[in-house]
């Protein structure tokens, strides 16, 4: 009987190091808690996979294989359709899910995948499961999309989500011995969803693709038991990947019983999360440093006022500055999400940011530039006029106000420059890996030392454009002035990586790449 399933992903062309997809490591642990044998090959975490030697694994192991599932970020979707093509032009069936299949699930389909999954997968796989192996024919399995011969694509009902977080098995981890080796962090699911509302929020549009409710979380009790079993492996930096680590009845109390539930068991591990600015409070933060939060990611976007209206964005200016004043005096490292630009950006909210920026330039950050990346499904991209053009998954707009988009353009450029330094010495804080906080430190004083460069060509490119002065000069004044520091702060990262064992495996960043000159 074919019962085996290979669980497939690859490394998409992104500036971030690789971790583990714990998406497919659930999917794994659901298929075997059925019966089923789930095979995982992650071809981003283990460098010595290639395409052609996962087609031709499964290839020998055809007489075996159920089917074969792979999992699709947005910036590793051709490289996922090609696989696709190759293997059902084996006859192989072919299941494609992730975020790039559930919000394009035609060019998934046309590549020749049986079915598309469209949001989350664990319910609707062991259908599609039942499916191959029952050999039906009548393809409206919720939750999924195929693709009909007379009348093209078909999209099913959505998927009504209907079991508890607390109910899903732990995920399977075939890479753990690769993560540790890597000094990498473990990744750890609390909860699914988010109750914000970003207009340019890819995990906002695909709630919208199912049934369920929109922040869902695991107990305390399921929690500490992975951490547990992780911390018996000989884990001891954990990422929680939830997109809103609090919300709902994660208050103040909810952090501190989760505070007495990690001493009570004996976890002496560090964690990293996500938090909303508007979720930030001085009694819940001091209970999850004590619990052994030293870092969080936030998503605090922008310093003026009209911007984070436009964005859609329930924390204010006055809760973004609240909550980076807490996160400072509990010494956690912090990760600002941050949007300069979009395509209503003006120079007054540029004046803004500086001001902003300058006042908190210990937050961690990948340089001063960002735009406001419009994925395919969000309302913010729904509000544009474009020609359809893509660049890395991304419509390409422009901002619409001439001075700010002078701006936007010299900054860009800056970034553009010196975007491997940025993402390299970031990564081991951003990422974060397996290192202690005195380890962090170097990392991060070398971003903050890049940081006030970036905020002087920041300050002098806003002073050229009311002076109506060539930003051509100015970029290579500070290129000419800068280039030893830059050359300087590359030479001491890589130093620091050596002594301290870690990996950098990112690509140059996709999104600035057409501006290296």
């Amino acid at each position: 009987m074919k019962n085996k399933v290979y669980l497939v992903t690859f490394k998409p062309t992104s500036h971030r190091t690789a971790e583990e997809n714990l998406g497919l490591q659930y999917l794994a642990a659901v298929l075997e808690k059925e019966g089923y044998k789930g095979e995982i090959r992650d071809a981003w975490l283990d460098e010595t996979l290639s395409q052609d030697s996962i087609f031709s694994e499964i290839e020998s192991e055809k007489e075996n294989i159920l089917f074969v599932a792979t999992s699709s970020y947005m910036l590793n979707n051709k490289t996922t359709c090609d696989f696709i093509s190759n293997l059902s032009r084996q006859n192989i069936n072919v299941v494609a899910g992730g975020y790039g299949p559930t919000f394009e699930p035609e060019q998934f389909l046309r590549s020749g995948a049986g079915f598309v999954v469209i949001g989350e997968g664990e319910e609707t796989i062991l259908d599609i499961a039942k499916f191959y192996e029952e050999g039906k024919i009548d393809k409206t399995i919720s939750g999924t999309a195929y693709l009909d011969e007379n009348s093209g694509v078909k999209l099913n009902s959505k998927r009504q989500i209907q079991t508890s977080l607390d109910d899903l098995p732990l995920p399977k981890r075939p890479y753990i011995k690769t993560i540790q080796a890597r000094r990498s962090t473990v990744n750890v699911l609390t909860s699914r969803g988010c109750n914000g509302v970003c207009k340019f929020c890819s995990i906002c549009a695909f709630l919208t693709k199912q049934n369920s409710k929109r922040w869902r979380c695991r107990s305390i009790d399921s929690i500490i038991l992975e951490l547990k079993h992780l911390k018996e492996q000989g884990c001891r930096t954990i990422k929680f990947i939830d997109d809103s680590f609090i919300e709902e009845e994660r208050d103040e109390t909810w952090c501190e019983n989760f505070l007495k539930a990690t001493k009570e068991s004996g976890l002496d591990l560090q964690y990293r999360g996500s938090i909303r600015a508007d979720k930030v409070n001085a009694k819940s933060m001091k209970f999850l440093r004590q619990a052994g939060f030293f870092s969080f990611s936030c998503g605090i976007e922008n310093g003026s006022k009209t911007a984070l209206k436009r964005m859609g964005k329930l924390a204010s200016l006055e809760d973004n500055k609240k909550a980076l004043k807490i996160f400072k005096k509990n010494k956690f490292f912090i990760q600002a999400g941050f949007i300069l630009f979009d395509n209503k950006t003006t120079i007054q909210e540029l004046e803004e940011n500086y001001k902003f920026l300058k006042s908190h330039n210990w937050v961690v950050s990948k340089g001063i530039f960002s735009e406001m990346f419009a994925a395919v499904g969000t309302p913010f991209t729904k509000s544009l006029s474009t020609s359809g053009e893509t660049y890395f998954s991304n419509n390409i707009y422009q901002v619409e106000d001439e001075d700010a988009r002078k701006c936007y353009n010299i900054l860009k450029k800056w970034q553009a420059h010196h975007s491997e330094i940025y993402d390299m010495v970031i990564d081991p804080v951003s990422a974060p890996k397996d290192i202690n906080k005195k380890e962090m430190k170097k990392y991060c004083r070398l971003m903050i030392q890049m940081k006030k460069v970036d905020l002087k060509f920041m300050k002098e490119t806003l002073r050229c454009i009311k002076a109506q002065k060539s930003l051509d000069e100015l970029f290579f004044a500070f290129e000419n002035k800068y280039k030893i520091f830059f050359q300087n702060i590359e030479k001491k990262a890589k130093e620091y990586y050596k002594k301290d064992n870690l990996v950098y495996d990112g690509n140059i960043n996709g999104f600035l790449k057409n501006n290296i000159q």
